[in-house]
């Protein structure tokens, strides 16, 4: 099974990024823009699990989090990765709960490195990932655009759980299903 860890948006916010995404189609016609169902802030990429029970990595994503208490969080400015000059991914970055999510997701690679998850070697930087750019052309405005929306945000949210999800690829693209929520300050979880 192909999983991963996410933070979820509110409906509010998810509305805010798929308008921003309206605006800027027009202007940048190279990029794969991701669905409004997708839209989530990744806290760790799993990948390929076979070799860990269900009920073990449940466990230890409940520990992961059972000292976290619900935080606000919003979405500010817009960003490319890895840089200006070959952009591959356009996002949305997090202003308010930055650290406190930064915070969550050192505690899941904490919990999982003992089971023989890799823990991840570059820095982590909380953001939403809106669209993924096929072919970079350096006469598309995307600079200007960057600038342009450099004030954008989205209302803030309660961060409550975070979700494991199964990606099931096709070539229509990816779906995700959520297998369990894992609540803040909660004694059970959540289905």
């Amino acid at each position: 099974m192909r999983l991963f860890i996410a933070l979820d948006l509110s409906e509010e916010q998810k509305s805010h990024l798929t308008l921003l995404q309206d605006e800027l189609k027009p202007s940048l016609n190279n990029v794969k823009w991701v669905d409004v169902y997708a839209l989530h802030i990744t806290l760790k990429f799993l990948g390929e699990v076979e070799t860990i029970p269900h009920e073990t990595l449940f466990s230890l994503l409940h520990q992961a989090v059972k000292t976290f208490r619900p935080f606000d969080f919003n979405l500010k400015k817009l960003g490319v990765f890895p840089n200006k000059k070959r952009p591959r991914v356009i996002w949305a970055g997090v202003e308010k709960g930055n650290e406190k999510i930064i915070e969550l997701s050192k505690s899941i690679n904490q919990k999982l490195k003992n089971k023989g998850f890799e823990e991840e070697k570059k820095e982590f930087m909380p953001h939403v990932t809106l669209g993924r750019i096929k072919n970079f052309n350096r006469n598309d405005p995307l600079n200007q655009i960057l600038d342009n929306y450099k004030d954008f945000s989205t209302p803030a949210s309660k961060a409550t759980h975070i979700n494991l999800y199964q990606s099931i690829l096709s070539p229509k693209g990816a779906t995700y299903v959520s297998l369990q929520k894992f609540k803040f300050c909660a004694g059970e979880n959540s289905m």
